[in-house]
């Protein structure tokens, strides 16, 4: 197969290295074949196995091929091997120790969608860097691939991001964004909201309180619990909702003491988040009702947390992993295509997952 000559400049290895990499350009080496042995390559050609161990160590390391513990040695896809070496940059705004201690839940969400980006990135060989702030000087490099946000970058960026044609994913909670952000995996909060009402009317649950942001543009869960209100024909009632900002357990427990205090009618509260759920969940115990036979809660994102509620907190599972992977996905496609790639939104779908407290 291979054709090696002592009596050359170029050292047997670095010989073995370029057929071998010239047979897994002309398909001669198919995508995943498995390639002879150390040992059978030191029997066929008279080398030595330190000669045949450089190749390999050299090819592996240039993301030719790949040596799996016990099965063998194998060709890497060529669209893997054009990535080896090379990274995705993802902005985070800030992940830190800071963040892990003051704001746990933050970092929890951050951190499976993270998952998801690097578990994709490695089928790739792919290099993942975490940075808090997109710099053009410093970040557009041949080395980089593309270009991942866990929050809307400032037009700037998305203006140079877009004359240049570079790619790049930002991960929302919303497919309603500035029309210059032309790449987007997001959930839709506002569907998955409406859904998560309609679930609470048809447990009979009609007097229905709404814990959450109400003047967040990026927010619009909001909008999804007065549609399916409408269209239940139930009054939309501003006495049932109460403007929470800051997502904290304490703020729920807040909302939750004011709700019940309000003397208005409540036979369920929705929050838009999960710790603002379990503060919720707190203040109703503490007057004395139950849940969900008086008080249903429902909170959304999924968190860990939940299930050691008492109750469990049902909520809404947002597909975070997914976001992460997908978020590669859509780079690395853009990347391979170049200018041939339409960029677009793409929305995950999330599902309610029914425990106690409803």
């Amino acid at each position: 197969m291979y054709s090696l000559n002592p009596d050359l400049p170029v050292p047997l290895y670095r010989q073995l290295v370029e057929q071998i990499i010239s047979a897994l350009e002309s398909g001669t080496i198919k995508n995943n074949e498995k390639l002879p042995t150390e040992y059978e390559l030191v029997n066929q050609y008279g080398i030595s196995r330190n000669t045949v161990r450089k190749a390999f160590d050299t090819l592996e390391f240039n993301g030719y091929i790949k040596r799996l513990p016990g099965k063998g040695t194998y060709a890497v896809e060529k669209k893997i091997r054009n990535l080896s070496k090379k990274k995705i940059l993802v902005f985070t705004g800030s992940i830190n120790q800071f963040d892990t201690v003051q704001d746990p839940w933050n970092w929890n969400l951050k951190r499976e969608s993270l998952n998801g980006i690097y578990q994709k990135a490695s089928e790739y060989s792919l290099g993942i860097e975490i940075c808090n702030f997109f710099n053009c000087d410093r970040d557009i490099v041949s080395t980089v691939i593309g270009y991942i946000f866990f929050s809307i970058p400032d037009e700037e960026t998305t203006g140079i991001l877009n004359f240049k044609g570079l790619p790049y994913c930002v991960l929302l909670s919303s497919p309603h964004v500035r029309a210059d952000i032309r790449s987007v995996i997001c959930t839709d909060s506002a569907l998955e909201t409406y859904l998560a009402i309609i679930q609470l009317i048809s447990k009979g649950k009609k007097n229905i309180a709404f814990v959450g942001p109400l003047f967040n543009a990026l927010d619009k869960k909001i909008s999804g619990y007065t549609q399916a209100l409408v269209d239940r024909n139930i009054r939309f009632d501003s006495a049932l909702t109460f403007n929470s900002a800051a997502g904290s357990m304490e703020e729920g427990f807040a909302a939750g003491v004011k709700l019940l205090e309000s003397g208005v009618r409540i036979n369920a509260i929705f929050c838009a988040t999960d710790t603002r759920a379990f503060g919720v969940i707190r203040s109703v115990l503490e007057k004395g009702l139950r849940i969900p036979e008086d008080i249903a809660v429902m909170g959304y994102d999924d968190i860990e947390e939940c299930v050691n509620q008492s109750p469990a907190l049902t909520t809404v599972r947002v597909p975070r992993l997914k976001k992460g992977i997908a978020a590669v996905q859509k780079v690395i496609d853009w990347h391979q295509a170049g200018a041939q790639y339409l960029p677009e939104i793409t929305t995950l779908r999330g599902e309610i997952i029914f425990r106690g407290s409803v």
